[in-house]
């Protein structure tokens, strides 16, 4: 998502963007479902519901956010801005989410 975030970024003509949105896709597609799966393989079955509860409630947050931070960006900071946003917040969970998993830490 970070790349194709990057690319729609630098697109200087149309025709740049349809491989940064397939990129784009992609990485939602896969990054969401399978992050999904490896939070749930580390909470007890007890606590499964709660999790994926608190794991859409997320999810509808940043798809709430998210465009009017990207609306803000565009507007104050530049036309470029809410693709190098979200480029860098994708580059944070990446981060975040390779130090939990080598971490091997438990979520209860």
């Amino acid at each position: 998502m970070a790349i194709g975030l990057a690319g729609m970024a630098l697109a200087s003509q149309s025709w740049m963007l349809y491989p940064a949105v397939t990129i784009i896709a992609l990485g939602t597609g896969t990054s969401i479902p399978s992050l999904t799966a490896l939070v749930s393989l580390r909470v007890s079955e007890s606590g499964q519901g709660r999790l994926m509860g608190g794991t859409q409630t997320l999810l509808s947050l940043t798809n709430i956010i998210g465009p009017a931070l990207a609306g803000i960006s565009f507007e104050v900071i530049a036309f470029r801005a809410p693709y190098w946003l979200g480029s860098l917040l994708s580059v944070f969970a990446l981060t975040v989410a390779h130090s939990v998993l080598r971490g091997g830490r438990s979520l209860d």
